[in-house]
């Protein structure tokens, strides 16, 4: 059936599409996501029309490699949409616990993967005939209901954001809105294709899908600037709604001023938002807020620069410490941590820094 190729054009499409990201000149932490979640929908689309198309019997390898992506991109989209609207952001650390059941997966089906060809079309067949007692299918249904999951929590940061009459009035949020719901909706309709054993309703929740990626495509074309619209529309519609409408700024400052300068509490490697939004006086958003609307940055931003600003004093003054020790003392838990937090603030390695420091000091 001529049907059957949709699902390979736009993999094919969201391919281009994580390609593009790629070519973007600076790249962010939202240019990483994005590619991620372009380059793990393609997989899946890829993954999908094999399989409904009965073509996967000729490319016996691929077999179950979406279950990882699947896993995977509710996290991704999830933080991506975070981002956008200028919430607050999990750690890394709380980001990669999202993207364990991913990492589980892949163990789980290791032994499957370095299978053979001739296993793997035996795995194939038995999926065809009975997909629900499949290991495959077990995961697939959990996969879904995960990636699900996350779906509607980033429909609910959307909603947090943007008040009902902004539907409305904002062609972006309604578009946002109707992809978060869509891909929910997608995932329902799976579901109870899987269970029912519907080759029907797993094959519509596939051509589903394979249209979101073609509709992004005429989204963008209709709104060029569709991202940036949405994420300053995002950014305004969140501060309408400020809660520092009672707070002194300028005392805000001194108060942080005073416990970052005086008392450094940066160097604290377990410090958290809420614990510096106590000593500030002010609750936890109120000082996000600060932060976004104010500083221009987040926390981990703003505490990251207090840390290599003492880094880099005690590198120039104390030029036989190690980089090592140096690390601890400003905060941070570990060397890797510390290098790329120091190279992005500084543009080099605390060694390279360190070696221009002693450079220049040898030239006077």
């Amino acid at each position: 059936m001529a049907l059957d190729w949709i699902p390979l054009f736009s993999s094919a499409l969201a391919l281009i599409y994580a390609a593009g990201e790629l070519a973007v000149k600076r790249k962010t932490e939202r240019t990483w996501l994005l590619f991620g979640i372009f380059a793990g929908l393609s997989l899946v689309l890829l993954h999908a029309g094999l399989l409904t198309s009965g073509r996967i019997r000729s490319l016996p390898h691929l077999f179950q490699t979406n279950l990882p992506i699947t896993f995977a991109l509710g996290p991704f989209i999830f933080r991506y949409f975070l981002l956008v609207l200028g919430s607050a952001v999990p750690s890394g650390r709380r980001f990669a616990v999202s993207l364990l059941p991913a990492a589980l997966s892949i163990l789980i089906m290791l032994p499957r993967y370095l299978q053979s060809a001739s296993q793997k079309l035996q795995l194939i067949e038995a999926f065809y005939d009975s997909p629900r007692l499949q290991l495959f299918g077990m995961l697939f249904l959990i996969g879904v209901a995960h990636f699900a999951f996350y779906m509607g929590l980033a429909v609910r940061s959307v909603l947090f954001v943007f008040r009902w009459e902004n539907l409305r009035t904002e062609p972006t949020v309604r578009v946002v809105l109707f992809i978060g719901g869509s891909g929910m909706l997608i995932c329902a309709i799976a579901v109870v294709g899987f269970l029912s054993s519907s080759v029907e309703l797993l094959t519509v929740s596939v051509y589903l899908i394979s249209a979101i990626v073609p509709a992004l495509y005429l989204v963008r074309r209709r709104f060029p600037q569709f991202f940036v619209e949405f994420e300053a529309f995002a950014r305004k519609e969140k501060y309408r709604q400020s809660q520092l409408g009672n707070v002194d700024i300028a005392d805000l400052a001194l108060r942080l001023e005073q416990a970052m300068r005086e008392e450094h509490l940066y160097r604290e490697e377990d410090l958290s938002l809420a614990t510096l939004a106590a000593h500030a006086g002010v609750t936890p958003h109120q000082l996000s807020e600060y932060f976004n609307k104010h500083l221009e940055s987040n926390f981990s931003g703003y505490v990251n620069r207090l840390r290599i600003e003492e880094a880099r004093r005690i590198l120039s003054e104390e030029p036989d410490r190690t980089v090592l020790s140096v690390a601890y003392a400003v905060g941070f838990n570990s060397k890797s941590t510390f290098n790329a937090a120091f190279a992005r603030f500084s543009g080099q390695s605390p060694s390279a820094f360190r070696r221009a420091q002693r450079a220049g000091a040898r030239s006077k």
